[in-house]
């Protein structure tokens, strides 16, 4: 057989020769040497995608190298022929992905026939992977769930039977206004319709959406329909029978009818209409109704409130005094008109479902199932849909980026929609990431308590490294900036503790944590708060508020020293600090951050005078406005740095103080970018590795076009 050789971790060539070259037939010495095996024909390595994964693209861009003595004939890719300017030194090819599974092979022929292959990967398409949701709906004769996407301005349909993904309405699909931050979602199965409510700059509408065309049209708002102005749609119900909306207006604090027909808004009750406790204005509301009974009811925080549709009179139900059991948090309401009660998902940790009785206001938990057993922990409860036939609410878990199901007899979870890739627990609140090496990050998750997660990139797979000692978020250590210190086999952990800010190492093997520096740990200036950390052999660099600074920390004693702040230094004061990175030499650092005058963008700090000047900022150097850099990171050409600020991934040029968009919703293709965006520090490739706490996912980005890919999610 032909040799494999391992380049790197989970990377393999595998080099295959002529048959003569490898000894067959002629059952000579295999080589000049005897004994041995012949040298490889050649090498041939794939550098995008670095691994399998996810992505919602219909076409990949895969590039890498290759290489033989006899040179490279061709470089097949999955069947598309690569193409190359230098004799496949360097190649790509685009292959077009179907929805599911791709394996994508890689095979190099040399100039004299023999062949080179890689192991193909497998590049999974989905229709549309799930972020930060923001409203579910159920139609069970269909048997289909309807998905608002929040900040992706997009309505999906998800077939229960067939798991089939539709994208009814986006930017791209269908015409009217945009979707993003739609809330909430009605149907109207019988007329194919959905209904949302929509927030255009000042402007409130309620808008119907085509289910099968995607086509949107204003319902009631500035140009269609009179009565009651929109002023913050925060719930609705639809009364099908009545062809109207009942809508419960957040900012107003009101509740009001909206003909699906005429657009005409009449007021139902308000602080001077009906009598009882009335809304607050401003405050998150929900609502359902009960038409059999002639009434809504609406929750606010703790309050559930019914109310009278004839006479708009409100009647506090449960909360304020009224009712016994469990303290809640509503997120969102449902009535259950066959066991008479109120389902009320609470904001919690993690979240519960509740019972209201609506004639005593006694509240009750549902009792879940024990995990990992009963399922998957449910984070956040945006959006509730009732499905009575199935005895189980569907829940959009916005945090979780996920519809999940609660079985209302036996408290057990399931996910019913949700994108995946690897094994092992979920991340749904990513804070910070640092690269490990070529094939591991780390991860810190606001949702564990005992430790960081190491993520496998190979696989997606995700595992707890907990090792014990200080423990996160329960009163001792709140950490949100990572990197690693390979010098010393550990992660770096910066954050806050009730007696001030600290860093916590954690053993890369045995993950045991302890407080490297804090005000009682080591000496120096303290601080309260940290945003980014950098190290290298012997310093960590903090940025930190409370004060707004730049510390050092010696990786040996602990000591703090300040770098830079309104005291050391000159060049323009920083008011807020986001990430560091040490780049380019020993005696510079470059921050992310926001400066007296008004200036932000990312900066440079003299490591011996803490001097500070504007690199590439809202007022200084040339290229797009790319905002405050949250993370930063040395990118593998000469000179460029790589940042993350919102949505998007950035490059600055140090030489030229000019900056160009990497990779975010417009530039780029794969999965839709979320928000909160990290930047682990980039592979030794060059591939940027970032997490998006909106999908909750670990992504490999293509340098040369910003493509992108899910590792982990």
């Amino acid at each position: 057989m032909c040799p494999v050789r391992r380049l790197a971790r989970g990377l393999f060539v595998v080099a295959l020769a002529l048959p003569s070259a490898c000894g067959s037939g002629g059952g000579g010495s295999g080589g000049p040497q005897g004994g041995g095996f012949p040298p490889p024909a050649g090498d041939v390595t794939r550098v995008f995608p670095p691994f399998g994964g996810s992505t919602e693209a219909s076409t990949i861009v895969v590039r890498g190298t290759a290489a033989s003595v006899d040179g490279i004939a061709g470089v097949d890719v999955a069947g598309v022929a690569a193409t190359s300017s230098d004799q496949f030194a360097t190649w790509s090819a685009a292959v077009p992905l179907t929805v599911g599974g791709n394996p994508i092979a890689v095979t190099a022929t040399t100039g004299i026939g023999g062949v080179v292959s890689l192991p193909a990967i497998d590049v999974r398409r989905e229709v549309a992977i799930l972020g930060e949701m923001y409203a579910v709906a159920h139609d069970a004769g269909a048997s289909k769930i309807y998905v608002l996407g929040g900040n992706d301005p997009r309505l999906y349909a998800f077939d229960e039977i067939t798991k089939a993904v539709t994208v009814i309405a986006s930017d791209t699909q269908g015409t009217g206004t945009t979707l993003k931050s739609a809330y909430p979602l009605v149907l109207d199965s019988a007329a194919g319709l959905a209904y949302v409510g929509t927030r255009d700059g000042s402007i409130e509408r309620v808008l119907a959406i085509d289910l099968v065309s995607g086509n949107r049209t204003e319902v009631s708002g500035p140009n269609v329909g009179s009565g009651t102005p929109i002023t913050g749609v925060g719930d609705m119900e639809y009364d099908e029978a009545g062809g109207r909306l009942l809508v419960a207006d957040f900012s107003a604090g009101s509740v009001y009818w909206v003909d699906v027909g005429t657009g005409v808004r009449t007021p139902v009750s308000n602080a001077g209409l009906g009598n009882g406790p009335t809304l607050q204005p401003g405050g998150a509301v929900s609502i359902t109704l009960d038409l059999a009974q002639n009434r809504a009811f609406t929750v606010q925080g703790s309050d559930v409130v019914a109310i009278d549709l004839a006479t708009g009179n409100r009647t506090q139900v449960s909360g304020s005094g009224v009712g016994t059991g469990p303290s809640l948090y509503a997120q969102d309401i449902a009535f259950d008109a066959t066991g008479a009660r109120l389902l009320v998902g609470s904001r919690d940790t993690p979240a519960r479902v509740l019972t209201v009785d609506p004639v005593t206001g006694h509240r009750t938990e549902f009792v879940q199932a024990l995990a990992p057993g009963g399922g998957p922990a449910i984070t956040n409860m945006i959006s509730l849909a009732l499905d009575l036939a199935s005895n189980r609410l569907l829940i959009a878990d916005t945090a979780g980026a996920a519809i999940r199901a609660f079985d209302l007899a036996s408290g057990q979870r399931t996910d019913v929609w949700r994108p995946s890739r690897g094994t092992g627990v979920e991340a749904t609140e990513i804070r910070s990431i640092a690269l490990e090496d070529d094939g591991h990050v780390l991860l810190v998750d606001g949702r564990h308590s005992t430790g960081i997660l190491r993520v496998d990139l190979s696989t997606g797979d995700r595992t707890v490294l907990d090792g014990g000692g200080t423990g996160f978020f329960v009163g001792q250590f709140n950490p949100v900036a990572l990197t690693v210190d390979a010098a010393h086999g550990r992660a770096l952990l910066a954050g806050a503790t009730p007696g001030g800010g600290a860093v916590v190492a954690i053993d890369l093997v045995s993950g045991t944590r302890t407080i490297f520096s804090n005000p009682a740990i080591g000496f120096g200036p303290t601080f309260q708060y940290a945003t980014g950390i950098d190290a290298d052999a012997t310093t960590a660099w903090i940025t930190t508020s409370n004060p707004t600074a730049v510390l050092a920390v010696d990786l040996t004693t602990g000591q703090r020293s300040t770098v830079s702040d309104a005291a050391t230094g000159g060049g323009p004061a920083f008011t807020t600090l986001g990430g560091v990175v040490r780049a380019f030499g020993p005696g510079v650092l470059f921050v992310g951050g926001f400066a007296t005058g008004g200036d932000y963008g990312t900066f440079a700090v003299d490591l011996l005078t803490g001097d500070r000047s504007a690199l590439k900022t809202a007022q200084v150097g040339t290229g797009p406005d790319v905002g405050r850099a949250d993370g930063l990171a040395q990118s593998g050409v000469a000179g460029v740095l790589v940042g993350v600020a919102g949505n998007g991934v950035h490059t600055i040029d140090a030489s030229t103080q000019t900056s160009a968009i990497l990779s975010d919703n417009a530039n780029g293709t794969g999965v839709r970018l979320g928000a909160r965006l990290r930047l682990a520090r980039l592979r030794s490739d060059g591939i940027v590795i970032v997490s998006d706490d909106g999908t909750n996912a670990v992504l490999a980005v293509d340098p040369t076009n910003g493509a992108r890919i899910v590792l982990s999610k």
